[in-house]
């Protein structure tokens, strides 16, 4: 075999330059001093210098909210705003944290004041009586505007006349239901001095007594007065078109700031609570059921149907009138309540912001 067979054989077998490695010498010579090659596996840059693909960003969290304690004061069904809005879930559809409990209505706020609890769900007289003395308390909202009393009677009681000298069931002084019985005798014409008030208590006391015969007549609320009703017990008069400020929301001034960013959202869930009551009857009956633990069908009917009419109020605005109407009660027994003005006793900033 020649020599020049046997050289151009090895010249056949010598190894190829790497056309990666070319090509990216190339580029890098082309790219002037200082370039950088691209990696091994680096996907080229697009023609004409175009962007690449923006990576899509990462889902927001939703703000983290203080967390607020509710509270409400009995277990009665004008206590619904709160409770169908922690059962149609709108707390968390509005991402606020709520811990709701139950406190009795003598105790509400003490807690409150004591900083145990953020929000009473309560009526006007034991948070005005306060706010007079000197407490650091007020509504931000307001649930139910009317009064939702009735004076029932014995059944030989017939007219006012009849309950003269006799014994008519309160509760102590300041109390909704030692309101209503004020209200009470004068819409029936009488004096106090007319009967003998007896300080019972609140309305399942006051019913238990009126059901044994030891009273001629109370004042009494739902359901209890449904069931006084239906025992013979029946209606003399009610209280329905009064002015009052009833179930509302109150908490301390000084203490609402740092929880400001759970307020509006507190308040539009318990707004849409009112709304699931108003288009749901089995579910508000059913959590009606639930929180007061009543069982008979019938009460249960005529509770949320009373309600409904009776009309929470969707808008969740205080009632001045409602207010400026137990200030004149309590200005029998409080003095600071002659001049006090019913502004004080509430700041509709987060209701404002609702609309």
């Amino acid at each position: 075999m020649s020599r020049g067979s046997a050289g151009r054989r090895r010249a056949a077998r010598a190894p190829r330059p790497c056309v990666p490695l070319l090509l990216a010498l190339v580029l890098t010579a082309c790219a002037g001093p200082g370039a950088v090659p691209p990696a091994a596996g680096t996907p080229p840059a697009p023609a004409g210098g175009a962007p690449a693909a923006a990576t899509a960003p990462a889902p927001t969290a939703p703000p983290q909210r203080p967390p607020l304690r509710a509270t409400y004061v009995a277990p009665v069904a004008v206590m619904a705003p709160l409770w169908m809005a922690k059962e149609g879930g709108f707390f968390e559809r509005y991402n606020v944290p709520v811990e709701m409990g139950h406190i009795q209505a003598n105790a509400a706020v003490a807690a409150l004041l004591a900083g145990e609890v953020d929000l009473l769900e309560i009526s006007g007289p034991p948070v005005l009586s306060a706010a007079l003395q000197g407490a650091d308390i007020g509504f931000i909202a307001g649930a139910l505007n009317k009064m939702i009393f009735s004076v029932q009677v014995a059944p030989d009681v017939h007219s006012p006349q009849d309950l003269k000298g006799k014994l008519f069931g309160t509760d102590r002084p300041g109390t909704p239901v030692a309101f209503g019985t004020e209200v009470a005798l004068q819409r029936l014409g009488l004096q106090p001095t007319d009967v003998q008030l007896l300080n019972i208590g609140s309305s399942d006391q006051l019913l238990a007594a009126l059901l044994s015969g030891q009273l001629a007549a109370a004042v009494l609320a739902p359901p209890a007065s449904f069931t006084a009703d239906d025992a013979g017990y029946h209606q003399l008069i009610n209280l329905y078109d009064v002015p009052y400020q009833n179930v509302g929301f109150a908490g301390r001034p000084s203490a609402l700031p740092p929880l400001e960013a759970s307020l509006v959202p507190f308040l539009r869930a318990v707004r849409d609570g009112i709304d699931l009551y108003n288009d749901d009857k089995a579910l508000a009956v059913k959590v009606i059921q639930q929180y007061t633990d009543e069982n008979d069908p019938m009460v249960l009917d005529k509770t949320y149907e009373f309600y409904k009419a009776a009309g929470f109020n969707r808008s969740l605005d205080v009632s001045e009138a409602g207010i400026q109407s137990i200030l004149g009660f309590l200005a029998q027994t409080v003095p600071a309540a002659q001049d006090a003005q019913p502004g004080q006793f509430f700041d509709d900033r987060y209701v404002r912001q609702l609309q």
